[in-house]
């Protein structure tokens, strides 16, 4: 239900936008996703997360955006681990459902960011379902955009860089805090902790990529993470030399601080 499709041309991925592709009706059902495997309701849900955690702070977000991202989010981190552990939990399949929904109509407004461009180009090198690539690289990608950038996406409406103060209201919504950088803790340590409760592997690495393997790709990932659509509407501009770092922190899975 979403104006965005990817496909995988000659090993790279290619992102087609246009509101062409939107269909004139899409019918969600939670009961068809019951017969799905954890491994995909876990990768499924953490892209959904991450289309929501990218679109807030996109440089496209709006007051209606940021709505449907904190109803996704609060509905994702109830409802995701009761889904993973109980397949036939209708509740939270349904739940799951409408958090991909309104998280899919945000980004269809908003677009995502750099998370997503890491995640195209190491999932299509490396053959990572699209969801595990977003979760390796999401506690890294958070940190990066929500410290001071060198440079960030020039935007109407978007003059000064506010990255910080977003995660930190979705933080204090979801999980409370009474000073901004708590909040935006909470929400930090809130996405690692989901992420070890679905069993998702928290680097490239402990994927099983070999290193010789990756840093050989290393030059060509960076380059093709670079350009990405999916940075446009990142708030902060990366440099190809930060998204090494990033496609370095995402495979011998190190923090940002």
């Amino acid at each position: 239900m979403s104006p965005a499709a990817v496909l995988t041309v000659d090993g790279h991925k290619e992102t087609l936008v246009d509101y062409s592709l939107v269909p004139d009706l899409a019918i969600v059902d939670p009961s068809l996703t019951a017969s799905m495997p954890p491994t995909l309701t876990a990768d499924t849900g953490v892209d959904a997360l991450t289309h929501a955690l990218e679109a807030v702070i996109s440089i496209f977000a709006s007051s209606y955006t940021d709505a449907l991202c904190a109803q996704a989010v609060r509905l994702i981190f109830s409802a995701l681990p009761r889904a993973y552990e109980n397949p036939h939990d209708l509740a939270a399949r349904t739940d799951m459902s409408n958090a991909a929904t309104l998280a899919g109509l945000a980004f269809s407004n908003a677009f995502v960011g750099t998370n997503h461009a890491l995640a195209h180009a190491v999932g299509a090198k490396f053959g990572i379902a699209h969801g595990r690539a977003n979760g390796i690289f999401l506690p890294h990608v958070m940190r990066y955009n929500a410290s001071l950038p060198s440079k960030f996406m020039p935007a109407p409406g978007y003059s000064a860089y506010i990255v910080p103060e977003k995660y930190a209201q979705i933080g204090q919504l979801v999980f409370g805090g009474h000073e901004p950088d708590d909040s935006r803790e909470r929400l930090f340590h809130a996405v690692e902790q989901l992420l070890d409760q679905l069993d998702m592997p928290r680097s490239l690495q402990q994927y099983g990529i070999r290193e010789d393997e990756f840093l050989a790709a290393l030059p060509e990932l960076a380059l093709t993470a670079f350009e990405d659509l999916s940075n446009r509407t990142n708030p902060r501009m990366p440099l190809v030399s930060e998204i090494t770092t990033l496609l370095k922190l995402g495979y011998y899975g190190e923090t940002t601080g």
